[in-house]
């Protein structure tokens, strides 16, 4: 019996001492978590915009290394005659003689 209540008075005492007169040790760790689930928002907005701007720069160099395959294949069949005049049928709409030019319109 008597264990019991020296248990209970350790405990009052402790509870005492750890609360009563450390009060700015748990206003501390309070403020500590606070700061610290601060910086976790942050970071998690950071993290997002960064993997935002990574998908959107993959996407562009994708876009970029299709138009340089694209450019590159214009220049090596340069050489070519049929490829020379469907460039100029394409982008200036020369049309070789015995061909008819046919003209679409939104009217």
């Amino acid at each position: 019996m008597f264990n019991i209540i020296q248990f209970f008075i350790m405990n009052k005492i402790l509870i005492e001492h750890l609360v009563i007169r450390s009060w700015w040790v748990i206003a501390f760790l309070i403020l500590c978590l606070i700061f610290y689930e601060k910086g976790l928002k942050s970071r998690e907005i950071l993290y997002r915009q960064l993997y935002e701007q990574q998908l959107f720069l993959k996407w562009e160099k994708h876009q970029a290394l299709n138009m340089q395959k694209h450019l590159e294949s214009q220049i090596n069949s340069q050489s070519d005659f049929a490829s020379i005049q469907l460039t100029l049928m394409k982008k200036l709409g020369v049309a070789p003689e015995g061909y008819q030019k046919v003209y679409f319109s939104t009217d």
